[in-house]
């Protein structure tokens, strides 16, 4: 025999009143309910159904909660949070009201660390067709002295430069050691 036994209060007239309103026009759960009365779960329930309330399936009570509260399971409230910080090629970092933050994919909300430290030491927001550059290539490497903001054409003809330059350092690299 249970010996953890609960004692069942009974409802009061207002309280049965109140229940289907609560479940059909201010649609809430039947946990919200019985915490709002101040009753068990199972009282609530069992009283819907002697009403011939038909309820919810979990899909609907999903829809529903996700409806009034949209933004639930998205960054912080996410159970699979990590963390503010994420590495995607780039060092991410969650900050969900900046203009560049991600809108869609599993990096919503976060935003390329490297361009908040740009545009921290800066004082002002990096402009809309620009792009933050690792001097160093390393993308990794967000020290602001690595950093420099270049708009995005001058940004693609950087590029190729750097490529070239790097292939010329790593010959000559190459060349002294089979000297050596």
């Amino acid at each position: 025999m249970n010996t953890n036994i609960r004692r069942i209060r009974k409802l009061t007239k207002e309280q049965r009143e109140t229940i289907p309103l609560l479940y059909l026009e201010d649609k809430l759960s039947i946990k919200d309910i019985a915490k709002e009365l101040d009753v068990n779960y199972a009282i609530v329930r069992y009283h819907l159904l002697a009403c011939d309330i038909k309820l919810r399936s979990p899909e609907e009570g999903r829809k529903l909660f996700e409806e009034k509260n949209p933004d639930f399971w998205t960054g912080e409230n996410n159970p699979a949070f990590k963390g503010k910080r994420k590495y995607a090629d780039y060092i991410m970092v969650y900050c969900p009201n900046h203009p560049r933050a991600r809108r869609r994919s599993s990096l919503k909300g976060y935003v390329q660390e490297h361009i908040l430290i740009w545009e921290q030491a800066s004082t002002k927001s990096l402009p809309e067709d620009w792009l933050v550059h690792h001097i160093n290539g390393i993308k990794s490497d967000n020290r602001l002295s690595n950093l420099v903001a270049l708009p995005s054409k001058k940004h693609r003809l950087l590029i190729p430069e750097l490529q070239k330059r790097i292939q010329e350092l790593e010959a000559k690299l190459k060349a002294q050691d089979q000297l050596c």
